[in-house]
């Protein structure tokens, strides 16, 4: 459920996670692209606790779900703190650490119910990079750290770019493809390193 999403995002504290956990090492963000790339949006990501709540309960609707947050051993203090923030929500948060390859093991088969880690994401022409994450047949969205996220919408604004070979006609749907995953999270950028 997006709103459920949405709320996921809003109660994480950015600001605190790259203060206490990066020493201040990176930027945050809400945006999938690497403010590296010559495509790259500004959006600025909504932290409101109490919004989140209103949306986590419209949801969950009285229950407290327990879900499982897997991560291997190296971002054991991300998931920590970000378990406390979704136990706000009302989500009773599991951490499952795993050594990386065993992580790998469980994304191939959709073993988990919430997955962390981070994600290098190169400065060049991002189509296969967002292709993966947001394409209905990604890589990643496919069997890999992703299940099944999809929208017609942006599978069409994806092929068009298979077609589309003016610049300013790609920032634009490079544009359009940046906010619609800022709004829907088919995953939740949290930090970006510079």
């Amino acid at each position: 459920d997006v709103r459920m999403r949405q709320a996921m995002s809003m109660i994480i504290d950015r600001e605190t996670l790259l203060n206490s956990v990066y020493r201040g090492y990176g930027e945050i963000t809400a945006n999938v692209l690497s403010p590296l790339s010559v495509f790259y949006k500004e959006i600025t990501p909504e932290y409101n606790p109490e919004k989140a709540k209103e949306l986590a309960s419209e949801v969950l609707n009285g229950q407290t779900p327990t879900v499982r947050l897997l991560t291997a051993s190296t971002y054991k203090t991300d998931a920590e703190l970000i378990s406390s923030w979704l136990q706000e929500l009302g989500l009773q948060v599991e951490i499952q650490v795993m050594e990386s390859s065993a992580v790998s093991e469980a994304l191939k088969n959709t073993d988990f119910d919430l997955s962390m880690g981070f994600k290098g994401m190169n400065n060049a022409e991002p189509e296969t990079m967002l292709r993966g994450f947001l394409h209905s047949d990604g890589f990643m969205n496919n069997g890999f750290a992703m299940s099944g996220y999809s929208n017609e919408a942006v599978d069409g604004l994806l092929d068009q770019l298979n077609s589309t070979y003016v610049r300013e006609d790609r920032v634009k749907l490079y544009d359009e493809l940046q906010e619609i995953s800022a709004k829907e999270l088919p995953v939740i950028p949290l930090i970006a390193v510079t």
